[in-house]
């Protein structure tokens, strides 16, 4: 379920040249790298660091393969000095999940 994103988020993603996400937010480390106006490296640093979190901004798919969701890397930037609205950001992602979504068939 592709997150709902408004024009001025898609015209963003673009210009960082990720173009047209269809079914997923996570993107690899040198799209992730353009978003934070990094290099890959910091970006490991980050990530080691704690700055970035684990199944928040990015998530290991593989043995090696790291990917990092982009909209969530977007509003990291945006709001480094305002960690509370980031953390808003957060908690909006984890409500739009489908895990998190009500199950009508089996109410909880």
């Amino acid at each position: 379920m592709p997150i709902e994103v408004t024009d001025q988020e898609y015209q963003a993603l673009k210009l960082l040249g990720i173009g047209k996400l269809t079914n997923s937010v996570w993107i690899d480390k040198h799209q992730a790298a353009r978003i934070i106006g990094k290099s890959t490296e910091t970006l490991k640093k980050l990530r080691e660091s704690g700055k970035l979190l684990a199944g928040i901004h990015y998530q290991h798919t593989g043995r090696t393969s790291i990917r990092y969701n982009a909209y969530l890397l977007q509003d990291w930037v945006a709001n480094q000095h305002d960690p509370n609205s980031h953390l808003q950001a957060i908690e909006n992602w984890q409500r739009s999940l489908p895990s998190n979504q009500r199950n009508f068939n089996n109410p909880k």
